[in-house]
C-alpha cells in the first residue's frame, strides 16, 4: 500500500468541497450541523486554502487512489500565531480506507514535514478521534505532549512541539 499526501491545487478545489461534504457529514454525529436547501453542508473558508499562506491543503492518496486529505491552517485555540505554530485542522480518511494505518503514517508525515509548534484538535464528543491522536502524538513525541480543557467548546486540545 503507497500512501502519499499530494499538495491540492486550486484548480482541485472542488474535489475538495467534494469530500468535505463527506467529512461534514461524518462530524454530524457529533455536532449540530444542518443542510442547506440545496441539501449541502456549508463551509464557507475553503478559499482562504489558497490565500492564505500559512493555510495548505493536502490530498491524502493510496495506491493513487483519492483516500482523503489534511487541512493546516493557523486559527489557534491555545497556541499563539508566530509563523513557527502550526494548527492539524482537519483530517479526513474515506470509511474504506480507515483503520489501516494510513492516518498515523500522513499525521506523521505532516509533522515531520512541517517542524514548529503544533495544536490539534479533536472533533468534540468524537472519543475516537481523541483516542487517535492521543496515540500518534504520544508515540510520535515520546510522551511530550500538553492537553488543554477548552470548556467552553467542550473540547480538548492537544499541543507539541517538533522543533530539532
Amino acid at each position: 500500500m503507497k500512501i502519499k499526501l499530494e499538495k491540492i491545487k486550486k484548480s482541485e478545489k472542488e474535489i475538495l468541497e467534494n469530500l468535505f461534504q463527506l467529512y461534514l457529514h461524518d462530524i454530524t454525529k457529533y455536532l449540530h450541523m444542518e443542510v442547506n436547501s440545496k441539501g449541502l453542508f456549508e463551509y464557507e473558508y475553503i478559499d482562504y486554502y489558497w490565500i492564505n499562506p500559512r493555510y495548505e491543503p493536502y490530498f491524502i492518496k493510496v495506491d493513487n487512489n483519492l483516500a482523503g486529505f489534511v487541512l493546516i491552517d493557523d486559527e489557534f485555540m491555545v497556541l499563539k500565531d508566530d509563523n513557527t505554530s502550526y494548527d492539524l485542522s482537519e483530517i479526513f480518511i474515506l470509511n474504506y480506507y480507515q483503520r489501516k494505518g494510513i492516518g498515523k503514517k500522513v499525521a506523521k508525515e505532516i509533522f515531520d514535514t512541517h517542524r514548529g509548534k503544533w495544536e490539534v484538535r479533536p472533533v468534540p464528543k468524537n472519543n475516537n478521534a481523541l483516542n487517535f491522536w492521543l496515540n500518534v502524538i504520544s508515540e510520535y513525541t515520546n510522551n511530550n505532549y500538553v492537553i488543554t480543557d477548552i470548556k467552553e467548546d467542550n473540547r480538548q486540545v492537544i499541543t507539541f512541539n517538533n522543533i530539532k
